[in-house]
Order: structure tokens, then sequence, then C-alpha cells
């Protein structure tokens, strides 16, 4: 039986194993990411004050573009 190269399949599967952990990891902070500034963001937006409602025609917004 020929085992020469057990040890750099072996090794090669480790690495492959760990690249998916790693992966799977990085995936899961980006998401945690994503949430907590779409989190704060709310918190941004509901912390403005909104202009008070002008009885003829509504809210005024004023847009630059």
């Amino acid at each position: 039986m020929n085992v020469s190269g057990i040890s750099q399949v072996s090794s090669a599967l480790l690495t492959q194993s760990v690249s998916k952990t790693h992966e799977a990891t990085i995936a899961g902070k980006a998401l945690d990411q994503q949430v907590a500034d779409g989190v704060a963001s709310l918190k941004l937006i509901q912390s403005a004050s909104a202009p008070q409602a002008n009885g003829r025609i509504g809210n005024n917004l004023n847009v630059v573009v």
C-alpha cells in the first residue's frame, strides 16, 4: 500500500475545511454588520424632526439633487 501522498491530501482537506469555516464566519459577521447598520439608520431617521404639516398642501419637502 502506497501511503506517501496521504499527508498531502489530509493537509489539503484540513485547509479546505478551515477555509469553509472561515468563509461562514465572515459571512455571518457581514450579515451582523448589515443588521447593525440598518438599525442605526432607522434610529437616525426616527430621531430627525419632520416639518409640521401645512393645512393646505401637507408636508413641504425641499429636495436638492
